[in-house]
């Protein structure tokens, strides 16, 4: 297991490297990347979803598309909750790796009718950036790190509409070490952390998966990835939520090995930023006990690193990778956000500070 934990970043650190040769491949499209009509796209649109039903999901995303709230590099900006009523507290959410920000819709209509504002918007490179029809409007290129950087206006716009408004910062997978990032960066401006899924230790993944990835590698060193078969059989233990991801035809499925590697390269690079957390920042870490993508061990080290005085770890039982980007986001994760947030937007008292949960999944209720 040993061998394995080392050659596995080895493996990827070498296909980057690959990867940034200074080579045109004949098979690489990057103007059409993100066109749903070429074999570049999400990659169960031209077997499984039809063009009435990307219509229809498109057309029920744009429902909670909200256009007071777009900046020049945020345009697709989603809400849940009423904007017009001052709400108890804002969750701003930073979606994960492949997946778009109308994906947090089950946990956003759930605390909405809580009285909370949830709001999401895509990064660049997914979700409407993406699979989009107008090719006029795709941008299908990822940068991890710039996104913070259009979050910071976002959110100080959010900030200059409800000024006396707690505001907190939910994210899951990479959108959870993006939201550690963001929390680092920017404790001014958030008001608390919700971590999921974002653990500091990889899992490696089964060899069939392993060297199928590696198969395509070889024979397309320099084009995209199809990562279906990855994401259908790690994403989660639940079939209705891999079925609803598999047939998302905002979700993207392809990646490059470029981008593979600045992925797992952030992954890596999470500790320094959870040590520069401050002390007076709240922070809710969840992690399922049986994720396929990253090690629970991972995500009790964070929660150990961390020197903020009031933190909870939930590990949640028989819970795989997604537990908040989805529509059926199972009740005692939901009951888990809502409670630690209504905790939090409470009256301050003389000791409102939690100790850190204990290891089977329990909170500090």
């Amino acid at each position: 297991m040993l061998i394995k934990q080392k050659l596995f970043p080895l493996f990827f650190l070498i296909t980057f490297l690959i990867s940034n040769i200074n080579v045109k491949a004949k098979n690489l499209d990057t103007n059409n990347a993100g066109s749903l009509t070429t074999t570049q796209s999400s990659s169960y649109f031209r077997n499984n979803i039809t063009l009435d039903q990307y219509t229809k999901f498109w057309a029920q995303s744009q429902e909670s598309l909200t256009p007071s709230l777009v900046t020049a590099n945020t345009p697709y900006v989603y809400h849940w909750g009423n904007l017009n009523n001052k709400p108890k507290a804002i969750i701003f959410c930073i979606h994960g790796l492949t997946i778009h920000g109308y994906a947090y819709r089950g946990i956003g209509n759930f605390l909405a009718s809580h009285d909370y504002l949830v709001i999401c918007a895509d990064q660049h490179g997914f979700g409407r950036f993406y699979n989009n029809l107008d090719k006029n409007l795709q941008d299908p290129k990822l940068e991890y790190y710039d996104v913070l950087n259009d979050f910071e206006i976002l959110v100080k716009k959010i900030r200059k509409l409800y000024p006396s408004t707690k505001l907190f910062c939910m994210g899951e997978s990479t959108g959870g070490h993006l939201s550690l990032r963001f929390g680092c960066k920017h404790p001014d401006l958030v008001d608390g952390l919700i971590i999921s899924s974002a653990s500091m230790k990889t899992k490696i993944p089964k060899p069939s998966l392993l060297f199928g990835t590696g198969s395509q590698i070889l024979r397309h060193p320099f084009g995209q990835i199809n990562l279906t078969k990855f994401i259908g059989q790690t994403m989660s233990e639940d079939p209705k939520t891999v079925a609803e991801r598999m047939n998302d035809p905002l979700g993207r499925n392809y990646l490059s090995i470029e981008e593979i590697s600045k992925y797992l390269w952030l992954s890596a690079r999470t500790k320094p930023f959870v040590n520069k957390i401050p002390a007076q920042l709240p922070v809710l870490i969840l992690q399922g006990e049986i994720d396929s993508i990253y090690a629970p061990q991972g995500s009790i080290e964070i929660a150990k690193l961390l020197k903020s005085k009031d933190k909870t770890l939930k590990l949640l039982p028989n819970s795989g990778h997604v537990l908040l980007e989805t529509k059926y986001i199972k009740p005692q994760t939901a009951q888990t956000v809502l409670t630690w947030l209504n905790k939090h937007c409470q009256a301050a008292t003389s000791d409102t500070s939690l100790s850190l949960g204990d290891q089977h999944g329990k909170t500090n209720d």
